[in-house]
């Protein structure tokens, strides 16, 4: 004990010895202070004894703290700063100098059984779930092999998770990483970036090729390629630095937009994968009916009497409620984030945008644009204006998962809506680069800076209770919010129309105004295939009248006005349809504006004006992005399939019936 004291004294007295690191010491600077020796025994030879102090310098202190703990703790001894020493001490002097100090450290001892109890939780869940896809796979292997290909992904993540924690688990291991990891990762990263680059550039032109060739016979979709170029070259008119523009992200943006547009719309086979997949969507949502057929009964389920249509707010829109309730449900066992930090990292490398921009879009692909906007909520202190733009614009161009089957009853293809929001997401970081490029450095280019907001869950029935109740004020908010717009929409019309009727122009309503501007963009489009020219002209003013409800209004008044046409006739082509229903597809309107500003406000205050001076450009590149995404699907799409409104199903007309029954019954 004196020796172990006089060689703790004279380390502390250079300042290099602790008590409370002697454990960390042992771990990770043992071997660095062992060479350190050994060097001094090579020159001098005067220290081979205290080679091996050092090595026992464990047990001499675990005595140390026992001494210390007595009582008698001269007063020229070593301080102890670190808090389990101290609860060691503190514990000793109470119950007795000869309590084991292995009974005062079941803290750390618990925490580390709850990780492996969680471990072994996740082992037996995969080989649970392996078992069972092999034996689906057995009994039919074509039904099994989406989870085939699932299971397949999550081994290869939880292995790779589980190796990469096996290969810090050495200290040299951990030692040479850390001396030779950020050198040679940095060039591996530089020449995967720089090898996808030219991938991307080598594949856009074969790719844009192949459809000048495949739409040559077709009019119509060559006037969409024009749109395509014309959109481009608005985004490069707007943008707020033309000459500094790289266009690395935009090439890969495009080559992966209409990749995925060639294997999901014109690939026979994953058209009808995405057809299988989009009817799986429809199935998962449709369980909310076991839900609102119990609680609400007549109001979400009347009776099929024409006059007795359904209440919107209690059969649509309540599977917001239960979309929130699952999605804070995959919150809560971390499922969301693991899977976006993924999808994050591939957009990251193949488009060269920062990971924060990839995530956002990747994020408003399942969630939307607010839960987005608060899921990198702690990352707006750090933005540059060029990633703040990329986050508007790709907020403004997607929707939420949760309005799907909303907007399915309104007469939008589920593929088409499938498709348009993963398209959609990747070329709106294209179309942001291009409007606002950078020219700042950014703080958030590696996974390690990536911040994301925390969900405070405590178990899993308080996840889904909080899930649904923030949903159902969602619920409140929007139908609230269609009651206000439709009313204020019904109010400008007849207004309009009152106002030009004086100057001789009847039936010119602000519907049809705002038509008449975005016409040009409709057209060039290719909206309708009509072959009567007037049939043509009808189609693409009703189409750009829908563009333009969208973007003054919003979405959900435009599809709501788009499952009038269908139902009443007035919009009976496929194409004019399809092309609708990718341009509606987004939260690209001005009262969208007002949310955003919002929610970006309430996560980061001091930078308001900033937010506020980009939301304009931000909502450009989200209607730009939108438009992009239907002339794309109006260039691939060579036969549209047409879906009816569900609101506008066949009724039983009592009307109509009434007159008969008198005949054949008399009067009652």
């Amino acid at each position: 004990r004196l020796v172990g004291r006089s060689i703790m004294e004279e380390e502390s007295s250079e300042g290099i010895w602790r008590p409370d690191d002697v454990d960390d010491k042992e771990e990770t600077t043992h071997p660095m202070r062992s060479s350190a020796s050994s060097e001094e025994v090579d020159e001098g030879g005067a220290k081979k004894e205290d080679l091996g102090r050092i090595a026992h310098i464990s047990d001499i202190t675990d005595d140390w703290a026992a001494y210390s703990s007595s009582g008698r703790t001269p007063s020229s001894s070593p301080k102890t700063t670190s808090s389990s020493r101290e609860k060691k001490t503190t514990s000793s002097s109470r119950d007795g100098p000869l309590r084991s100090p292995e009974v005062d450290s079941s803290g750390p001892e618990e925490e580390e059984g709850l990780v492996a109890s969680r471990f072994l939780l996740k082992c037996y869940a995969l080989i649970v779930f392996t078992g069972w896809v092999v034996v689906a796979s057995l009994r039919d292997f074509s039904r099994a092999l989406p989870w085939l290909v699932l299971d397949c992904l999550v081994i290869i993540y939880f292995g790779g998770g589980v190796a990469w924690r096996a290969l810090h688990l050495s200290n040299r291991l951990h030692d040479f990483s850390q001396r030779h990891r950020l050198e040679r990762f940095d060039d591996v990263r530089r020449y995967l970036r720089l090898g996808l680059d030219f991938l991307f550039r080598l594949l856009l032109l074969p790719i844009c090729g192949w459809i000048v060739y495949d739409a040559w016979s077709s009019a119509i979709r060559l006037r969409s390629i024009g749109a395509v170029v014309a959109y481009v070259a608005l985004a490069v008119v707007c943008s707020a630095h033309p000459a500094r523009i790289k266009w690395k992200p935009v090439f890969g943006a495009f080559t992966l937009q209409l990749g995925l547009g060639i294997c999901l719309l014109r690939w026979s086979t994953g058209r009808e994968k995405l057809v299988a997949v989009a009817n799986q969507v429809v199935v998962f949502l449709d369980y909310t009916s076991n839900g609102t057929r119990v609680v609400y009964e007549f109001i979400a389920f009347p009776p099929n009497i024409c006059g007795f249509g359904f209440v919107f707010l209690y059969t649509a829109m309540q599977i917001i409620i239960y979309f929130g309730g699952i999605v804070s449900l995959l919150y809560y066992y971390g499922i969301i984030q693991a899977v976006l930090a993924k999808f994050a990292i591939v957009m990251q490398y193949t488009l060269g945008t920062t990971v924060i921009e990839s995530l956002n879009a990747v994020a408003c692909i399942f969630l939307g644009q607010t839960e987005s906007a608060v899921l990198i909520g702690p990352a707006f202190e750090t933005m540059t204006s060029s990633e703040i733009t990329t986050v508007m614009c790709s907020g403004f161009a997607c929707i939420a998962g949760a309005l799907f089957s909303a907007y399915i009853s309104f007469g939008a293809c589920p593929e088409y809506l499938l498709s348009a929001t993963v398209m959609t997401a990747s070329v709106s970081l294209g179309i942001a680069k291009i409007l606002y490029p950078e020219v700042q450095i950014s703080s958030q280019k590696n996974v390690e800076d990536m911040q994301l907001a925390k969900h405070e869950y405590h178990s899993f029935f308080d996840a889904i209770s909080q899930g649904a109740i923030g949903a159902a004020k969602v619920v409140g908010a929007i139908g609230m919010s269609l009651v206000v717009y439709l009313s204020i929409l019904s109010l400008v019309n007849h207004s309009t129309i009152w106002l030009t009727s004086r100057l001789g122009y009847e039936n010119a309503s602000f519907n049809t105004l705002v038509g008449l501007t975005f016409y040009p963009l409709a057209y060039i489009m290719g909206a309708s295939d009509a072959a009567d020219p007037q049939v043509n002209r009808d189609e693409t003013l009703k189409v750009a009248e829908l563009m333009g409800i969208k973007t003054t209004v919003n979405e959900f008044v435009a599809y709501s006005a788009l499952a009038e046409m269908i139902a009443t006739g007035t919009l009976k082509g496929a194409r004019a349809q399809m092309v609708a229903t990718y341009a509606l597809c987004g939260f690209s309107n001005i009262s969208s504006i007002g949310a955003v500003l919002g929610i970006m406000s309430a996560m980061c205050p001091r930078r308001m004006r900033v937010f506020s001076k980009l939301a304009v450009r931000g909502l450009l590149g989200g209607c730009i992005s939108c438009f992009l995404t239907a002339s794309v699907a109006g260039i691939l799409v060579e036969h549209p399939t047409t879906c009816q409104p569900k609101m506008f199903n066949s009724c039983l007309n009592l009307t109509a019936l009434t007159p008969q029954l008198d005949r054949k019954y008399g009067q009652i």
